[in-house]
Parts: C-alpha cells; structure tokens; sequence
C-alpha cells in the first residue's frame, strides 16, 4: 500500500518549509500534522492522568497493554518512525566508550561523607544514583552497560510480535536501567543519543505520558525520540563530560576525591566556577537530518508497519 497523498503532500510541504527557513526548524505542530495524517492512532486518545491525580501503575500497565493490543496502521507505522529516527543516532551512542572513564578513584564511607557533608552546604543538587556510584571502598570497574542496539531491538521484537508486551516491558525496565545517572558522565550530543534510543521504546510501550499541551492541545513530549535524535545529530558540546547535566560532573567529583583531604567549600567553588561553552549546532546536518527524516524515515516506517 502506498504512502498516502494527504502524507506525501505534507512531507513535500515540510520539506520547502524547512529548506527555506534559517534555522530550518520543523514544529512539533508540523510534525503531529504528519502523524494525524497517517491516520487514527493512540496519539488522539486522551492521556492517562490529569494534574493532580495520582499515579496507579497497574492500571496503567493494563491500559498500555490495551492500547497496544488495538494499535492500527497508524500506531505502527509511528513506532517504526520512532524505531529508525533513534536509529540514526546510534553512530553517536557509541562516543560513550571514548568519554566513560573504566576505572575510578577510591572513596571510603568517612570521605564519602564528609565530601557529601561539603557538597550539602554548597546546596548543590546531588542524586541517590550519584551518592550509591560513590560509596565503597576499593578500585572498582565503572564501564557502562548500555546497550542501545539491544535496547532498539525489544522495541522492534514488540512491533513485530516477537516479544509479547509483557516480555517487552520487562526486557525495557532492566536496559533502561543502565541509562541511570549517564548524563554527567557523557557530553551533551551523547546523552540526547541515548535518550532518543530509551525514548523511542517508551514511546512504543508506554504510549504518550504528557500532561503539558500546547495551545493546539498537542502534547509537548511526545515525540521526545525525534527531539532528542536531532539534538544528538546537531549539537556540539566542547565541555568536559557530564558538564551540562546541572549535576557535579564525573571529572570534577574524581578532582575532589583524588585530593588527600576532604575538599574546602572554596575547592568545590574553583572546580565549578568555570564558565560552560555555549553548545553550538550545525544548521546543515539540522537540514541534512530533517530531509532524511521527511523523504526516507517516514516512507520506510510506513513500508515496515505493513509487513
């Protein structure tokens, strides 16, 4: 079956649009002009929770499964979409191997406490997922085990229906794991990487989860896979890794464990003081990947929801 008009005729528009403009940005409001085009899917249907309601993950594990369970063409054809727009940025995923330290330095409970203790009084925000790498006493193997590859392929292995939605979900929470506490240890076009590759599998099991709407009543995060894709496909970060998290950077925490003493409040001030380069982008790969994305992705995702 061939893609439909109303879609081809969209993707030609977009395309002058976005040859033309400056910036050569395409709107989430474009964008969901594209996916309603392909026909009705589960993006028309309401969220799972309002404001202020509280969250019942049973329930809402059976309505994902219901959800998916009664996926058409459309459904399909978006998780493809998702499935190779994260797929593009897989050659960047793979820059975590040159940016992840293996080994890092010792930390006994005593020292580990009286730096957290100056770290606290600095206010500086310091997660669970930072305190637990941190505590231990000997030389320990810090290689990720993030598998982006593995963790497309459970997305795919659903969409084909080699996966049953439990077995999914499951393989889902365990890979997705790994991604914990990433951010400071990567640069900026990494992290969104393999963001985009977790969120294009969310996106196919756990459906669309956003409470903030746009004036046109469009949920801000839902296709967080293509966001994050071309963040990762255009952005340079020329700071350390782990710099742009908002969190203290692997290097810098390395810097304080490595001194004989627990660090001064003035220490800590010297290592974070330093201003960050501002994240440039290349306008031509932004352009290079949209022209992809709007002649070839959506095609092909098309072509492989039918098979």
């Amino acid at each position: 079956m061939a893609l439909p008009s109303q879609v081809q005729e969209l993707c030609l528009k977009y395309l002058e649009k976005v040859r033309n403009d400056r910036q050569h940005q395409l709107t989430l409001e474009e964008r969901f002009n594209i996916y309603r085009s392909l026909g009705p899917s589960r993006l028309d249907l309401p969220g799972y929770n309002k404001q202020g309601e509280l969250f019942n993950y049973q329930e809402y594990t059976q309505l994902m499964r219901e959800e998916f369970q009664n996926f058409g063409l459309a459904d399909y054809t978006l998780g493809w979409l998702a499935i190779l727009t994260a797929r593009k940025v897989l050659p960047v995923c793979e820059l975590i191997w040159k940016q992840v330290q293996k080994e890092r330095p010792v930390l006994t409970p005593d020292g580990f406490n009286l730096l957290l203790k100056n770290i606290q009084d600095k206010e500086i925000e310091f997660s669970e997922e930072t305190r637990k790498s941190y505590q231990g006493n000997q030389f320990w193997n810090n290689e990720p085990e993030v598998r982006p590859q593995e963790l497309l392929q459970v997305g795919e292995s659903l969409l084909q229906h080699k996966l049953t939605f439990e077995e999914a979900e499951k393989q889902y929470e365990i890979l997705s794991y790994e991604y914990e506490g990433l951010s400071r240890r990567v640069t900026y076009e990494v992290d969104y990487a393999l963001g985009a590759v977790d969120a294009a599998v969310d996106f196919i099991i756990n459906g669309v989860k956003g409470r903030n709407l746009t004036q046109a009543g469009i949920r801000q995060d839902a296709d967080f896979f293509v966001i994050a894709a071309l963040e990762a496909f255009t952005a340079l970060d020329k700071n350390p890794p782990g710099a742009h998290s908002g969190e203290i950077p692997e290097y810098v925490m390395d810097e304080l464990i490595l001194t004989k003493r627990s660090p001064t409040i003035e220490e800590i001030n010297q290592l974070l003081s330093e201003p960050l380069i501002p994240i440039e982008y290349d306008l031509e790969k932004r352009l290079q990947f949209w022209e992809w994305w709007l002649t070839e992705a959506i095609p092909q995702a098309w072509e492989l929801a039918q098979e």
